[in-house]
């Protein structure tokens, strides 16, 4: 009788160690599906996302380059530019200010993703109704097919923090159902860290797949190194200075936009408009004032730039800051970096052709000096190797320098910079 007392723990004990063998099998196999989940969501959200992307740079070769070619008319920018305005108009009309300028995107995007990334990140910092899907789509494309110097990437912010926070709520649905969340509303740190690693790794996949099917849009300019000699260097510091005031004249043109959109009241929704009617005419005797510069339309400039002048590059070069400024916080959404950029290289050019100078020198110096005054930090002159070679790095690290010693006013510190 004794024994058979005995046994009875020695069985249970048994079961009890079997059951929870059992219990974290079967919470380990809920894990991996859960990460299997995670990994097919970042997968459809890096098809999708440079999808759109590529779309982009898709109408903008369609409708620059082989509509353009085929209605061979003087007034033909002006055209889409308004059509894309009134678009824009019509869109802001319903649904209120677009998404914030770009430039502060990134701050948006944090802010979204702190503040619930359910309805902050589908806002996007509008005001109004919820923008759907489909019309958050062509609240993007407008701008490029109406020619807007406008950039496609930092365009894409938005959608990358919408996509991140609903494969998020799907994998804490799944989750919750599976009951792995212990009752805790939220994933650990740990958790986190491998779940977001695995969605990020699906999404590469799914964005290399798109470029390895069609390609990738985007063209980036490059120009030739600059020679490495004292010359270079002097003249690289002459530029500087101009790329600076380049950089400088967006910050404060941003502001008087701004400051212009908070005061216009009702006629507030007639700025897209006005802005697409501004830009077709300006692309009417400056034909490269549009589009982001990483593209196969505005790449065509940098082949042949000794024949177009250094007036129209100059010019070019201004007009062409200007409208980004204005058009980014003026219904029109994308984002300012690479449209800075190209505004760089073609200053660049300009003085280059205006100087004699060296095209490599020229260029290296405006882009590195104006993007540190354009954003407000010094690092970000390095972005500069974008479009020229490492062996420009003494005339770009020279330029960073002049731009960054020079005292700028307090009212124009530079987006980033007021964000530290």
């Amino acid at each position: 009788m004794d024994q058979e007392i005995s046994e009875k723990p020695m069985i249970n004990e048994t079961v009890g160690n079997e059951r929870g063998v059992e219990s974290r099998s079967m919470l380990a196999a809920r894990w991996i599906a859960a990460a299997l989940f995670m990994l097919a969501l970042g997968l459809m959200l890096g098809l999708a996302i440079m999808g759109v992307f590529d779309l982009a740079y898709a109408v903008i070769e369609l409708v620059w380059i082989d509509w353009n070619g085929i209605a061979d008319v003087p007034f033909f920018p002006l055209i889409p530019a308004t059509l894309a305005g009134a678009a824009l108009t019509l869109i802001a009309s319903r649904y209120g200010k677009p998404e914030r300028p770009m430039d502060s995107m990134g701050a948006a995007a944090k802010e979204a993703a702190d503040e619930g990334e359910g309805r902050a990140a589908a806002s996007d910092g509008s005001v109004g109704p919820r923008r759907p899907l489909p019309v958050r789509i062509a609240d993007f494309l407008l701008p490029f097919a109406g020619g807007g110097p406008v950039g496609v990437a930092m365009g894409l912010v938005g959608f990358i923090m919408s996509g991140c926070a609903w494969a998020k709520r799907r994998v804490m649905s799944l989750c919750g159902k599976f009951g792995i969340l212990g009752g805790e509303r939220d994933f650990s740190k740990r958790q986190k860290t491998l779940l977001y690693t695995i969605g990020i790794v699906g999404g590469f996949v799914g964005a290399a797949a798109v470029v390895e099917l069609f390609g990738l849009g985007m063209v980036i300019p490059r120009v030739e190194a600059a020679p490495i000699s004292l010359e270079a260097v002097g003249i690289g510091a002459l530029v500087a200075v101009a790329g600076w005031v380049l950089g400088l004249a967006y910050v404060a043109c941003a502001k008087l936009a701004k400051r212009l959109w908070e005061h216009a009241g009702k006629a507030q929704r007639l700025l897209p408009l006005a802005c697409g009617i501004a830009l077709g005419v300006s692309m009417i005797f400056l034909p490269h004032v549009g589009l982001p510069g990483s593209d196969a339309y505005s790449n065509q400039l940098i082949g042949n730039w000794q024949e177009v002048g250094p007036a129209v590059l100059i010019a070019t070069a201004l007009v062409r800051t200007v409208l980004v400024a204005f058009l980014l916080n003026m219904g029109w959404s994308g984002g300012p970096f690479f449209p800075i950029v190209y505004c760089s290289i073609c200053l660049g050019l300009g003085i280059a052709g205006a100087l004699g100078a060296d095209a490599g020198t020229c260029v290296a110096a405006a882009v590195g000096a104006a993007l540190v005054a354009f954003s407000g930090q010094p690092l970000m002159g390095v972005a500069a190797l974008m479009c020229c070679p490492v062996e420009s790095i003494p005339v770009i690290a020279v330029a960073v320098v002049i731009a960054a010693g020079i005292p700028r006013p307090k009212s124009l510190k530079g987006d980033f910079a007021r964000r530290r």
